[in-house]
């Protein structure tokens, strides 16, 4: 189980890191579009890029806690309902609870994982999809005469065959 925990941590966080990526180069894209002097842009690319912002927002949640706070981590805030946790933590949470158990898991910890799992999956799947709307968006902004963006991933480097620029 905890080899199974640690793959995952490897995948949420590959898939983390794609998604801010996603994430910090959109909101640079469109800043750089309010700055004084900056080109005008199409309203029409302008949509694009916000629609694909508008996106990625709530898939970020599935890896990060909300920025702002309140209790990201889970649990109800009380100006607010409740948040759940991200799965990242869901799944931290799940390996220190069985790294110094020195049982087997309990057929709870056995339904987390598979939850986690799933949810994990689910995101990764969201994540890929929303990655290959970068170029589809660069593809409009080519179009319409205006620069391209990149996506710059920090750490590891991304398996094969998946490309976003």
């Amino acid at each position: 189980m905890l080899t199974t925990l640690s793959g995952m941590t490897r995948d949420a966080d590959a898939a983390r890191r794609k998604l801010v990526g996603v994430n910090t180069a959109l909101t640079s894209l469109t800043d750089s579009w309010k700055l004084p002097n900056a080109p005008a842009v199409p309203d029409s690319v302008k949509k694009a890029a916000e629609d694909l912002m508008a996106k990625v927002k709530p898939v970020l949640a599935t890896f990060e806690n909300p920025a702002g706070g309140g209790r990201g981590g889970g649990g109800a805030d009380p100006d607010g309902p409740f948040v759940p946790p991200p799965v990242t933590q869901k799944i931290a949470r799940l390996t220190t609870t069985i790294d110094g158990y020195s049982s087997a898991p309990t057929l709870r910890q056995m339904a987390d994982l598979n939850e986690a799992s799933m949810q994990l999956q689910a995101g990764i799947a969201e994540v890929n999809r929303l990655w290959d709307e970068v170029p589809k968006l660069n593809k409009v902004m080519q179009d319409a005469g205006v620069p391209y963006f990149t996506v710059t991933l920090a750490g590891p480097a991304q398996p094969a065959g998946r490309g976003g620029n």
